[in-house]
C-alpha cells in the first residue's frame, strides 16, 4: 500500500510558512499596537506583510484588514507610492492565502509585480508565494515552470526565506513528476543555504523533504535525513517546531515500515498521532491515521484498514488535497482487491487515476496502473490485464530508464555541450571580426565624403589597407571554419565510439556464459533455449565441473539458471555480478551443497553491490535454480532461491520447489538460510531449469499469458524426444504463442537428459 505523507509532509511544510506564530497571541497584540504607533513610513510598510500573515493565521481578519487600510491611508507619491501599492496588493495576497482563497491570492500577488520593478526583495517574496500556491493546487508543472523562470532573480535577492520556499516547492514538484535527481539537487542546495543563515526550522523541513524523496529508493538515506530533522530541532519547544517534529516522527515510522519492523513503525505512528492531535496539526494527524491503516492492511485486519482509509479520504476531500485523495483511493482499492471485491477495487483505482491525471504524478500512474492490471488478471480478464500492464510498464520504464541510464546520458550530453559551446565561441569570434570590419569601412566612407577631393587620396590609402586586412580576415575565417569542421568530426567519432561500446557490451556478456562446446563436455545430453528481450539480458546460465572431496574421480557437475531482476542494461550488469559470485562460490572448500552455495552468494551480494553503488544499497536481486549432478551415483542435489526445478519421468512431471526467497532480500537485514533437496535419478529422466519469461509471455488469440501449467504439460510431451528436437519444439511453441505481441521479458530454459 502507498504511504500517506508521501505528499502530505510537504503540504505541512508549506503550511508552516503561513503558521509561524499561531500560539503567540500576546506577541501578535504587541506587534499590532507597535505597527499603529510607527510613524516612519518605510518601517510601517516593511512591517505590514508579516503582521497581516500573522493575524490571518490567527483568524484575526478584521485586524488584518485594518493593517491594510492603514497602508492605504499613507500620503506618499512617486517611487515610494508605487512601493506602497505593491505592498498593499501583496499583503492582500497573503491574507487571501490564509483564507484558502488560493486563486485570488495568486491574482493579487501577480498584480503586485507592476509596482516591484525596482524592489528585488519584494519580487522574490511575491514569486515564492505564487510558486507555493501553485504547489498547494497540485499544479506541479506550473510550479516547476515558474520556479525555473524566476529562480535567478530570487536567488540574487536578500530574502533567504523566499529562496528556501522556492527550492522546497520546485524540488518537491520535480520529485512528484518523477525527476528524483533534480529534486535531490535543489533540496541539498536549500539545506546548504539554511545552514549558512541559521534557518533551523527550514533546515529541518528540507531534511524531511529529502527523507521523503529518498523513500522507496534509498532507505538508509531516508532514515538518515528523518533523524537529522529531529536532531536540528533539539531544544526548540515552540508550536511551529512541533509541527516539524510531527512530520519527522511520521517519516521515521515509514522507514521502519519499509524495513518490516512493524512494532517500531506503529510506535512512531502513534507518537505522531498523539503529538499532532495535541498541537492541532490536522494534516499530519490524518497522515498518521492513514499509515496505521497500512499497518492494519499488512496484518490483514481489513475492516480496521477500511475504517482508517475511509476516514482519511473523507477528510482529505473536505480539505481539497488532491495528492492525498489519490493515495486514499489507491489504498482502498488495494484492500478491496485483497478481499476479492474486484468491482470496488476497479472503482477506486479508476477514481485514483482521475485525480492523478489532474496532478500528473508519475508514482501514482505507476501504482494504480499496476493495481488495475493485477485486479483484472485475478478476475481472468487477460485483455484488460495486458492493457493496464503495458501502461504500467510504459510509465515505470520511463522513470527507471531516466535513473538507470543517467550516467551514460550525462557523459554524452556533457561532451556534446562542450563541443557545441566551442563551436559557438568560434562562430561568435568570426561574427565579431566581421562586425569590426564593417564599422571600419563605414568610418572610411564618412571621412571620404566630408573631406572631399583631398581626403580622396587618404581614402584610397585606407582602402588599400582595408583590402590587406580583409585578406587577413578571410584567412582567419578559413582557419576558424577548418577548426569547426574538425570539432564536428570529433563529435561524430565520439558518438560512434559510444554506440560501439554499447554493442560490444553484449559480446562481453556472451563471453562469460558457457559456450556450447564447454556444455557438451559437461552435459552430453542437454539443450538451452535462450531468448533475451533486448540486446543484453538479465537471465543467464552457468555450469562447471566440480571435484568431489570423497571421490575425486566421480563425475560431478553443478548447473545453475539465474533470473536477475530487470532486463536490458540494468539486468545485464546484475548478471555479470551473479556470474562472478558463482565462479567464486563453487569449489570453495567450505561449500559442498547447492544450499550452502546460495547462502554464500546471498551473504556476498550486498558486499559486492555496496562497493559499486554510491548509496551502498540495492533493491534488485536474483532468482536461482541450482543442481549438483552426481552422475555416477545417479543422484542430484537441488536448492532454489524463489525458483523451482522440474523433473519428467515416464511421462509424469515432478516439481521440486525452491525456497520463497530470492537472492538479495537479505540486503534489508533479514538473514535467510536455503534448504537442500536430494533426488534419486533414473536413466532417461529429464530435468528442466527455467526463468519466468516463457510462462509470463502474453500471446495467443486472446492475448493471455502462457502460464506455468501449459509449460509443464509441454515438458511431459517432449521429454522422451532428443534434446535438440526438444529445443526446436519449445522455440516453435513460443514463437507461435507470441505471434505479433511484443516480448515482455528475457526467456531461458535449460534441459538436461540423464
Amino acid at each position: 500500500m502507498k504511504f500517506f505523507l508521501k505528499y502530505g509532509c510537504f503540504f505541512l511544510l508549506c503550511a508552516l510558512f503561513f503558521k509561524t506564530a499561531l500560539s503567540q497571541t500576546r506577541e501578535s497584540d504587541r506587534l499590532y499596537h507597535d505597527f499603529l504607533k510607527t510613524k516612519d513610513i518605510n518601517q510601517k510598510m516593511m512591517k505590514a506583510p508579516s503582521l497581516v500573515l500573522l493575524l490571518g493565521n490567527q483568524s484575526s481578519f478584521h485586524r488584518a484588514d485594518s493593517v491594510i487600510m492603514e497602508l492605504q491611508k499613507l500620503q506618499v507619491s512617486g517611487n515610494v507610492g508605487d512601493l506602497r501599492s505593491g505592498i498593499v496588493l501583496f499583503s492582500k495576497a497573503l491574507l487571501l492565502r490564509t483564507k484558502d482563497s488560493i486563486d485570488l491570492s495568486i491574482t493579487y500577488a501577480q498584480k503586485s509585480f507592476a509596482f516591484f520593478k525596482d524592489s528585488r526583495n519584494q519580487r522574490a517574496e511575491a514569486n515564492s508565494l505564487i510558486i507555493m500556491n501553485y504547489f498547494l493546487k497540485s499544479k506541479f508543472d506550473s510550479c516547476i515552470q515558474i520556479g525555473n523562470r524566476v529562480k535567478a532573480d530570487v536567488m540574487q535577492s536578500q530574502s533567504v526565506l523566499s529562496q528556501l520556499e522556492l527550492l522546497l516547492c520546485v524540488g518537491r514538484s520535480y520529485d512528484l513528476m518523477g525527476n528524483r535527481k533534480k529534486a535531490i539537487e535543489l533540496s541539498l542546495q536549500g539545506a546548504e543555504i539554511a545552514k549558512k543563515h541559521g534557518k533551523v526550522i527550514k533546515l529541518a523541513e528540507l531534511y524531511i523533504n529529502l527523507s521523503s524523496i529518498y523513500k522507496g529508493e534509498d532507505e538508509i538515506n531516508s532514515k538518515k535525513y528523518a533523524l537529522q530533522s529531529l536532531k536540528v530541532l533539539v531544544g526548540l519547544k515552540n508550536f511551529e517546531n512541533a509541527k516539524v517534529v510531527n512530520a519527522s516522527y511520521l517519516i521515521i515510522g515509514n522507514v521502519y515500515y519499509d524495513a518490516h519492523k512493524i512494532d517500531s513503525a506503529t510506535y512512531y505512528y502513534n507518537l505522531c498521532m498523539k503529538s499532532s492531535e495535541r498541537t492541532n496539526d490536522r494534516t499530519t494527524y490524518l497522515s498518521a491515521i492513514g499509515n496505521l491503516g497500512n499497518v492494519a492492511y499488512e496484518e490483514k485486519q481489513y475492516s480496521k484498514a477500511l475504517e482508517y482509509n475511509l476516514l482519511t479520504l473523507h477528510e482529505y476531500r473536505k480539505m481539497g488535497i488532491k495528492t492525498e485523495i489519490a493515495v486514499s483511493y489507491g489504498s482502498l482499492a488495494d484492500i478491496y482487491k485483497d478481499i476479492k471485491d474486484y468491482k470496488k477495487a476497479i472503482k477506486y483505482y479508476d477514481s485514483a487515476l482521475k485525480v492523478t491525471e489532474q496532478i500528473h504524478s508519475a508514482d501514482d500512474f505507476i501504482y494504480n496502473y499496476k493495481g488495475l492490471s493485477e485486479t483484472y488478471e485475478m478476475m481472468g480478464n487477460e485483455k484488460e490485464a495486458l492493457k493496464y500492464y503495458k501502461l504500467y510498464r510504459a510509465w515505470n520504464d520511463s522513470v527507471n530508464n531516466n535513473q538507470s541510464s543517467k550516467k551514460i546520458n550525462e557523459i554524452e550530453l556533457d561532451y556534446k555541450y562542450k563541443a557545441e559551446q566551442r563551436e559557438k565561441d568560434l562562430i561568435q569570434k568570426s561574427k565579431d571580426i566581421i562586425t569590426q570590419e564593417k564599422i571600419k569601412q563605414q568610418t572610411y566612407i564618412i571621412w571620404a565624403a566630408v573631406l572631399g577631393g583631398l581626403c580622396l587620396v587618404i581614402f584610397l590609402g585606407f582602402t588599400v589597407k582595408s583590402n590587406v586586412e580583409r585578406k587577413k580576415t578571410n584567412k582567419q575565417l578559413h582557419q576558424f571554419n577548418e577548426e569547426i569542421s574538425e570539432q564536428k568530426n570529433i563529435i561524430e567519432e565520439k558518438n560512434n565510439e559510444i554506440t560501439d561500446s554499447i554493442t560490444y557490451a553484449s559480446r562481453i556478456q556472451q563471453g562469460v556464459i558457457p559456450d556450447e562446446e564447454e556444455l557438451q563436455k559437461l552435459l552430453p545430453q542437454h539443450f538451452v533455449f535462450f531468448r533475451p528481450r533486448d540486446i543484453v539480458s538479465g537471465d543467464f546460465y552457468w555450469a562447471s565441473k566440480v571435484k568431489s572431496k570423497t571421490n575425486p574421480d566421480s563425475k560431478r557437475t553443478v548447473v545453475a539458471v539465474v533470473d536477475c531482476t530487470g532486463h536490458g542494461v540494468p539486468g545485464a550488469f546484475m548478471s555479470l555480478v551473479g556470474n562472478t559470485l558463482l565462479n567464486q562460490t563453487i569449489g570453495r572448500s567450505a561449500i559442498e551443497t547447492p544450499a550452502q552455495a546460495l547462502d554464500y552468494i546471498n551473504a556476498q551480494l550486498p558486499k559486492t553491490i555496496k562497493s559499486k553503488l554510491s548509496t551502498g544499497t540495492i533493491k534488485d536481486g536474483m532468482e536461482v535454480a541450482m543442481c549438483d549432478f552426481h552422475f555416477d551415483a545417479l543422484t542430484m542435489y537441488f536448492a532454489g532461491a524463489n525458483s523451482n526445478m522440474y523433473l519428467v519421468r515416464n511421462g509424469e512431471i515432478q516439481i521440486y520447489k525452491g525456497d520463497k526467497q530470492p537472492i538479495g532480500e537479505s540486503l534489508s537485514g533479514t538473514i535467510v538460510k536455503y534448504s537442500n533437496q536430494v533426488i534419486s535419478l533414473q536413466k532417461n529422466d529429464c530435468v528442466y531449469l527455467i526463468s519466468d519469461g516463457y510462462a509470463d509471455q502474453f500471446g495467443g488469440e486472446k492475448g493471455k499469458k502462457f502460464k506455468y501449467k501449459p509449460l509443464e504439460n509441454l515438458f511431459c510431451t517432449i521429454a522422451e524426444k532428443d534434446v535438440n528436437e526438444q529445443r526446436e519444439i519449445l522455440a516453435k511453441a513460443f514463437d507461435n504463442w507470441k505471434s505479433h505481441h511484443e516480448q515482455v521479458d528475457d526467456v531461458l530454459i535449460m534441459g538436461i537428459k540423464i
